[in-house]
């Protein structure tokens, strides 16, 4: 997963670095072969978004609170190895209580 993001933020950086120097709209949307890179990477953002949803749904699914809070949040939460960090979205965490 780590290497496939990598991968879409170096061509994205790429295709904006590109983009800069050549800043007209019709240069930049007639370039070779840029229409199916877009495509690739479309559906490789997609798959990563999908493999996210799947480890926060295995997450819930172990604590079922976390349902009540966003993923955003629930990053936060998992993301963070300071345990003073939940305090801030217990209130979502326990509010079916």
């Amino acid at each position: 997963m780590y290497c496939r993001t990598v991968a879409i933020l170096n061509y994205s950086l790429q295709m904006i670095l590109e983009t800069a120097k050549k800043p007209k709209v019709k240069d930049c949307c007639v370039a070779d072969g840029r229409l199916k890179e877009l495509r690739r990477l479309r559906s490789c953002l997609q798959k990563c978004q999908k493999s996210l949803n799947d480890y926060l749904n295995s997450k819930r699914n172990v604590f079922p609170r976390f349902i009540f809070i966003s993923d955003d949040e629930l990053l936060s939460i998992l993301g963070n190895s300071d345990p003073t960090s939940v305090q801030e979205h217990m209130v979502k965490v326990c509010v079916m209580l």
